[in-house]
This record gives structure tokens, sequence and C-alpha cells, in this order.
């Protein structure tokens, strides 16, 4: 049921009309590069005096899987 409501809300989001377009989306939620993120983490970890090394990884524009580093 999951898997269908969300098909369909994905096709719903295409029409005009549609209450959170694509468009919206990506006004709201703009993508990072990697790079970006990687800074944004070593300037946190230099404020935090922190020195765990720590990998970041893409999964979608929007979405990256952070995790220690081994």
């Amino acid at each position: 049921m999951a898997n269908s409501r969300f098909w369909a809300k994905r096709v719903k989001s295409f029409f005009p009309g549609s209450h959170a377009p694509p468009a919206f989306h990506r006004h709201r939620y703009p993508g990072m590069t990697i790079e970006e993120l990687r800074r944004r983490i070593q300037r946190f970890k230099e404020i935090l005096g922190d020195e765990t090394p720590i990998a970041a990884e893409p999964i979608t524009p929007q979405i990256f899987r952070i995790r220690p580093d081994a």
C-alpha cells in the first residue's frame, strides 16, 4: 500500500495545479554538491575540535550517507 501511495503522489505531482510540483521541491530543498557537504563537515569538525574521520557519499542530490570512516 505504501508503494502505491508513493507512486500515486509522484504521478499526481506532475499534473497542473498540483499541491507540490517538482519545481517547488527543488526550490524548497536545493541540492548540495558532495564537495560542499564535505567542507561543511570539516568546518564542524574544526569548530568542535573533533579528529574523527568521517565519510560522506551521495545517495540522491538531496540525500547523503554520512558515517565514520574506517
